[in-house]
């Protein structure tokens, strides 16, 4: 069983990445086409590869930021949000202290950043309703039953009181 979770995860974190890794390559191949339609040549394999790495790398963090905030049953979202303004507040004073020369480049990690921040959310709040309701589902149910039946004749058989697994759950 753990073997086929274990799957399923991999399999899920890669299908993360490869979101990432595609949003990188449009969004740098954009900014290139962008350019070069300007007239802007001078450079443009370097930025290419500047843009597709700074939106590959701001994109990861912010998907798995988004992912386990959306995951999370606590208020995390309270210390997210605060984080997310200071790196842009400070990619902001980047900007003002580089001048127009980093403007580019600070834009596409702020617009990578906040995208991937919101996928990421998505599939996160997505995953967390799919896994509450699988908890609730009637097969669940029947495997818990199963194994609070097993646990109580285990401890019948050795002359001790049947426990409730119910009690369990309601102290946390």
């Amino acid at each position: 069983m753990l073997g086929i979770d274990l799957e399923i995860a991999i399999s899920k974190t890669a299908s993360i990445g490869f979101y990432v890794f595609v949003f990188s390559l449009l969004l740098a191949l954009i900014v290139c086409l962008m350019l070069k339609l300007q007239g802007t040549t001078n450079a443009l394999r370097t930025l290419y590869f500047q843009t597709f790495f700074i939106s590959f790398t701001f994109g990861i963090l912010a998907i798995v930021t988004g992912f386990l905030t959306a995951t999370s049953r606590e208020t995390a979202i309270a210390n997210v949000i605060p984080a997310v303004l200071t790196l842009i507040g400070g990619l902001a004073l980047y900007i003002v202290d580089k001048g127009q020369e980093k403007f580019l480049v600070t834009g596409i990690s702020v617009l990578s950043f906040s995208m991937m921040l919101f996928m990421g959310a998505a599939l996160g709040s997505f995953e967390r309703q799919k896994g509450e309701a699988q908890a609730k589902s009637p097969t669940m149910l029947r495997k818990a039953a199963d194994i609070e039946f097993a646990i109580n004749s285990y401890r019948r058989s050795l002359g001790l009181q049947p426990i409730s697994l119910s009690e369990f759950s309601e102290r946390e």
